[in-house]
């Protein structure tokens, strides 16, 4: 059950902010009582049954006061409180940020619920609408073939690619094809990162892009974070 404490659940804006208090050690920053997450659910790229979610990294502030500012800045959003972060010691710390993690994985799930049942009651006709206006998908034989599997054989692919040291005019049929299909994925970051010859940076997409595929959407945060710190430090 989601703890809203600013917005409506029957009329999410796919706009959220997740936050707990901290008590003890903070993980992130040692001043810091207050962890955050923005989570960003899209309708504009949706797909049937499919809400692209961005979740960005956790961050650390040092009081609800700041919270409280940050959450002014925002014009439409939601604002769900989370229980209390807290380490039981130090040896049980791993076990229990995997378990914080698999909670949050759950609220995101959750919230991205919320948001299509909005968004459907909304706009009952509109997956319909959008498919009469778009016609036939140029890859849909191709999505077929790979039947229910075809989003992660297609990811596979990609990791494939990467191991065999392949050039970008190989990675290029993958590419269109997660770009008409699987919209979720920020797969342009990926290419310019092959055609920079940055294997590490695109090697750390993929890992993102199967975290996403399969809803850790944590996992996902942190590997985007890595992401951006291994771009600032680029010369």
């Amino acid at each position: 059950m989601l703890d809203f404490v600013k917005g409506d659940p029957k009329a999410p804006t796919g706009n959220m902010i997740a936050f707990c208090q901290v008590i003890g050690k903070n993980p992130l920053e040692t001043e810091g009582t207050i962890i955050a997450i923005h989570v960003v659910v899209s309708n504009i790229s949706a797909r049937e049954n499919s809400f692209p979610v961005v979740v960005f990294p956790p961050v650390s502030l040092k009081s609800e006061s700041e919270l409280s500012r940050v959450i002014a800045f925002q014009d439409r959003c939601d604002v769900v409180r989370l229980e209390d972060f807290q380490i039981p010691s130090e040896d049980q710390e791993q076990e229990y940020m995997n378990d914080r993690l698999e909670q949050f994985n759950d609220l995101v799930r959750d919230y991205v619920d919320l948001y299509q049942r909005y968004h459907e009651k909304l706009s009952p006709g509109l997956s319909e609408d959008m498919k009469l206006l778009m016609g036939p998908s140029p890859a849909t034989a191709e999505v077929k073939s790979d039947s229910v599997d075809g989003e992660e054989a297609t990811l596979k692919k990609l990791q494939d690619l990467l191991k065999t040291g392949a050039g970008p005019g190989d990675f290029s049929p993958v590419i269109r094809h997660i770009e008409r299909n699987f919209p979720q994925y920020d797969i342009q970051n990926f290419e310019k990162s092959i055609n920079r010859d940055q294997t590490e940076i695109a090697s750390l997409y993929i890992k993102k892009f199967f975290a996403i595929h399969e809803e850790r959407y944590e996992a996902a945060a942190l590997f985007q974070a890595r992401i951006v710190q291994m771009e600032s430090a680029r010369p």
